[in-house]
């Protein structure tokens, strides 16, 4: 996946350009980061005509004090690639 989309690695979400997707993913971060734990999606996508099923599972990294610094996210396709990104800010 960073082959086709490039490296999210530092990125705040606020930086990604697809409004849509932008706006769910900030307040599906914002959710974990409340909630202090995993939050697992299975998306069955149908746009445009195209369909894609991919699994996602949030994770918030703790600092020492229990605040939430990142949002780590692993992907998985129906095609079985896996993305394991680790450094999202969730800060928009």
């Amino acid at each position: 996946m960073e082959q086709i989309l490039g490296s999210l690695e530092g990125q705040y979400v606020g930086a990604y350009p697809n409004a849509m997707h932008r706006n769910a993913s900030i307040r599906e971060y914002q959710l974990c980061k409340v909630l202090k734990r995993p939050i697992y999606h299975q998306i069955d996508q149908k746009m445009f005509g195209a369909c894609r099923i991919y699994r996602r599972m949030l994770m918030p990294l703790l600092d020492e004090r229990g605040n939430v610094v990142r949002i780590a996210y692993g992907i998985r396709t129906s095609h079985s690639h896996s993305q394991f990104v680790t450094h999202l800010d969730p800060q928009t």
